[in-house]
């Protein structure tokens, strides 16, 4: 799993990401330089449910993402978590797989 928060450096933004492997135990944090485009760029780039999510703040619709049946995954991915949850907890847990591309690490 990877997190990313943006942190400002002086003029250049950047994106600090936290890995995490299969055991879910973090195995260290990177920073990269945040990427920032005008939106008509990125439209160009994403299809439209990608656009709609991760730019426009919009979200998938309930269980159609392409990662809803990874139940069985070692790693649990949640982009939001919201607090209306049912009783046990009141917590709702939400990903957008819109805004997710896995590529396996380089060795």
């Amino acid at each position: 799993m990877i997190l990313r928060t943006a942190v400002a450096s002086g003029k250049t933004k950047l994106v600090r990401i936290a890995e995490f492997d299969a055991s879910r135990a973090g195995t260290g944090v990177f920073e990269v330089e945040k990427i920032e485009k005008p939106k008509a760029e990125w439209k160009k780039q994403l299809t439209a449910e990608e656009f709609e999510v991760t730019r426009n703040a919009g979200t998938e619709r309930p269980f159609t993402g392409k990662y809803a049946s990874c139940a069985g995954g070692a790693t649990l991915i949640w982009g939001h978590v919201f607090n209306d949850g049912l009783p046990r907890n009141h917590l709702r847990y939400f990903m957008n797989s819109a805004a997710l591309t896995f590529v396996p690490l380089s060795k």
